[in-house]
């Protein structure tokens, strides 16, 4: 038996940041090094990346779980709490994606055997493609 793509489909959040926006961001930290800063200048003007989306209302300004309200200086909010975000953000995205992928390949969703995601973001488990199944 032969495996065949039959369809991709991408989402990405609503919010949306340009490359200079975000550079800017981890550029104003408080005591950043010089080298760190020219590291930062360098990896963000060379990417090639002109928006960036993110499901973190906070980088609009507002403060939050990731930007210090003050200073909007960039907070850790630790591993928890950042997968516990893509944990809620997820199936929402994933199912956009999938929903897309379907349309793209013609297909109804009683035809598919195998749905296959890939996230650079966060982990939760079972994962997006469990809650696409069922």
């Amino acid at each position: 038996m032969g495996v065949q793509l039959i369809g991709i489909g991408t989402a990405v959040p609503e919010f949306a940041l340009s490359q200079s926006q975000v550079k800017d961001l981890f550029l104003a930290e408080p005591d950043i090094a010089p080298l760190t800063a020219r590291l930062i200048r360098a990896a963000y003007d060379n990417s090639a990346i002109e928006r960036r989306h993110t499901v973190i209302e906070d980088l609009a300004g507002d403060g939050g779980d990731f930007l210090e309200p003050e200073t909007h200086a960039v907070r850790n909010p630790g591993t928890g709490t950042r997968n516990a975000r893509y944990a809620r953000e997820a199936p929402r995205l994933s199912e956009a994606a999938a929903r897309r992928a379907l349309k793209n390949a013609g297909v109804h969703p009683g035809e598919i055997t195998h749905v296959v995601t890939a996230s650079c973001t966060g982990f939760y488990a079972p994962g997006p493609e469990y809650r696409l199944v069922r």
